[in-house]
């Protein structure tokens, strides 16, 4: 399996969906209903940064964002988030995600890569790789 990653102009229903915000950001922008908008503000009032709302159809991650003390620790964990979110997003077996950011920062540029990063095997350097599964 491989990632490709490409701009989409609108979000689709029926896909997957990743948001990337921060814990003032608006998350009825997204369709949620009037339940599943009240899970992710309970868990965010508690304080949990990475929520996961299974629409049957559909999953959607959503992944607050924190501000770091430099620009550098912000792209990093930006990066260890997409990581952590394409291990939760294999294990699900999803195969292909929409990623979109409710804030203006570019740090949804900075979570692709750490996702693409992490789902990438070096499969061709073994002599009996063993293909672990990825989107």
């Amino acid at each position: 399996m491989h990632s490709i990653i490409h701009k989409v102009e609108a979000t689709s229903k029926a896909r997957h969906l990743v948001v990337l915000g921060s814990l003032d950001s608006d998350f009825s922008k997204i369709g949620l209903s009037k339940l599943e908008y009240d899970f992710v503000t309970s868990k965010l009032v508690v304080g949990e940064h990475s929520i996961h709302i299974n629409q049957y159809s559909r999953s959607i991650f959503i992944e607050c964002l924190r501000e770091e003390s430099t620009k550098s620790n912000n792209l990093e964990k930006a990066r260890e988030t997409g990581a952590k979110l394409v291990k939760r997003i294999n294990d699900a077996k999803i195969e292909e995600v929409e990623l979109i950011s409710l804030s203006s920062s570019d740090m949804s540029l900075y979570v692709a890569e750490g996702m693409a990063l992490a789902n990438y095997q070096f499969l061709k350097y073994f002599s009996n790789p063993e293909k672990n599964e990825t989107v």
